[in-house]
């Protein structure tokens, strides 16, 4: 009740007067929740750049578990990302994914190729933030932004060790396609792919080194030979008397 009193309610009011209303600045980002776009006509994705940040249920449920006791596969908001990931590529769109696995593994370099997509300058400062709460955040705020609001910029990536509860493991089987479909679509950590191209360079390097060895030692075999032929030829053809 107090966060349906704290703003307007009429869908198709926000995304004219809000999202689509007059503004002042280059460039205006807006976070919005898939599962919060209900009965409203999504048309207006036309006339904005969009995209989608997904992670892994593994780490993802067992969050979510904290705030809502029986969560469900529209609160996780996958199945509508995933929808939006078609009616955007009808609209003629190629929407950028953005894994927060890999956001957190390299934030300059995945928000640089993200800032590339949209043809928008990269920025230092878009990787911090001061501390404490900031007037956009809505007054669903003390819910859900404690860990946001003691934070001052992209924390290194860590593997999540709470396992997911046992009650949500039909849940996670229901989450894994949406999330494997959008996860292939994401932006890569070029670190990861150097490692896998430095990889491949050295699996090439060794098996060069090794054809190398082998035309060697089979040169040096021929040589071998060939002296040996050399010494035979020498006596026929030199010391005819010995064959005698």
């Amino acid at each position: 009740e107090e966060v349906l009193a704290s703003m307007e309610n009429d869908g198709e009011r926000v995304v004219q007067d809000v999202i689509l209303g007059a503004c002042d600045l280059p460039v205006l980002f807006m976070k919005q929740m898939a599962h919060h776009l209900v009965e409203i006509d999504r048309g207006f994705l036309k006339q904005t750049a969009n995209v989608l940040l997904i992670r892994d249920p593994v780490e993802m449920l067992p969050s979510l578990a904290r705030i809502l006791d029986a969560p469900t596969l529209r609160d996780t908001g996958l199945a509508t990302q995933f929808e939006l990931v078609s009616e955007l590529k009808n609209l003629g769109q190629n929407p950028p994914v953005i894994d927060a696995r890999e956001l957190l593994l390299d934030p300059p370099d995945v928000l640089r190729q993200l800032c590339d997509r949209f043809g928008i300058p990269f920025q230092e400062s878009m990787l911090k933030w001061s501390a404490g709460p900031h007037a956009e955040d809505g007054v669903w705020a003390i819910q859900w932004y404690h860990n946001v609001h003691r934070s001052t910029g992209f924390k290194p990536y860590r593997e999540k060790i709470d396992p997911v509860p046992q009650r949500l493991l039909s849940l996670l089987e229901e989450c894994r396609p949406y999330y494997q479909a959008m996860q292939a679509m994401a932006i890569t950590v070029w670190l990861n792919c150097l490692n896998r191209v430095q990889s491949v360079k050295s699996f090439v390097l060794s098996l060069v080194s090794r054809t190398l060895g082998y035309l060697m030692n089979s040169i040096m075999r021929a040589r071998s030979n060939l002296n040996w032929f050399h010494k035979v030829i020498s006596r026929v053809v030199f010391k005819p008397q010995e064959w005698v």
